[in-house]
């Protein structure tokens, strides 16, 4: 079975997006076959990650990688390889399925993703099918059970128009408000990696 791509997405490609890949690829190196990457939809290509995240993580092996990234914009035949898309926000996720509109089903907020996935067993699923298609089918069955994302997931430095599933971008806003917003892609995240049988330290 080839190697399936979570793809995640924010609007730059320097905080947000490259901050999940990097939790991502740490938290399912033990889960064959998954690998993660990151894009933006506004992103200018080369462009290098934010120091906060570089900073996340003081060990080699995070350094290593958090300095070797550089944004990319997110188009279409990036996203249509993905099994999996995991955005920053709605309007991000308005953006992906606007460039490529057959990626909607399998296209979520990480909040999206954490509400939706909390019943999915990895390792009670069909062994014909990847793991992260049998999370991705998982996702678009319990979109009809589960519903939106509770009102209770907000933070207080949100803006108005965010709801329970968008995490806003705090780049440029503020240090405290920057920390909030990676604080809170670093719990999504880590909820998704544990939901794919996956863990984070």
């Amino acid at each position: 079975m080839s190697s399936e791509l979570i793809l995640v997405v924010c609007a730059a490609n320097v905080c947000r997006s490259p901050l999940a890949e990097l939790l991502l690829r740490r938290g399912l190196e033990g889960v064959p076959g998954i690998h993660a990457a990151s894009a933006g939809t506004l992103a200018q290509d080369g462009a290098r990650i934010c120091p906060l995240v570089t900073s996340w993580h003081d060990d080699e092996a995070w350094g290593a990688a958090s300095t070797a990234h550089r944004s990319r914009r997110a188009d279409a035949e990036l996203l249509e390889q993905a099994e999996l898309i995991l955005v920053s926000s709605r309007d991000v996720r308005a953006d992906v399925v606007l460039a490529a509109p057959e990626v909607r089903g399998r296209t979520y907020t990480l909040r999206e993703a954490v509400h939706l996935g909390e019943e999915f067993d990895s390792a009670s699923q069909p062994r014909h099918v990847g793991t992260v298609a049998r999370y991705a089918t998982h996702l678009d069955r319990a979109r009809v059970v589960r519903g939106a994302v509770p009102e209770s997931h907000r933070r207080w430095w949100r803006p108005r128009r965010a709801d329970g599933s968008d995490i806003a971008d705090g780049h440029g806003q503020g240090r405290w408000v920057h920390r909030a917003a990676l604080t809170e892609v670093l719990g999504a995240t880590t909820a998704v990696v544990r939901q794919l049988g996956g863990r984070l330290a």
